[in-house]
């Protein structure tokens, strides 16, 4: 009879070890509207100061270390 082999210990999921290039999101859907946010021109980071013109949004980290976009007034276009 074979001698069983050793298997290759688990590597762990690449969420925990993957480096990210944009602050997480909560979940896929909110990731897709924070990018069409900025892509759009509609979202800018907190605490630059005045709000250009065009822009509704502002990108406020959590404690958790996740992005929400918070509206800050509307646009009629």
């Amino acid at each position: 009879m074979p001698k069983p082999t050793k298997r290759a210990p688990v590597k762990s999921s690449p969420s925990k070890t993957a480096k990210k290039a944009k602050p997480a999101a909560a979940s896929a859907d909110e990731a897709a509207y924070l990018e069409m946010l900025v892509k759009t021109g509609q979202a800018v980071p907190a605490g630059r100061g005045k709000m250009p013109a065009g822009v509704t949004h502002e990108l406020v980290p959590d404690g958790h270390g996740h992005v929400k976009a918070v509206r800050r007034r509307f646009s009629i276009s």
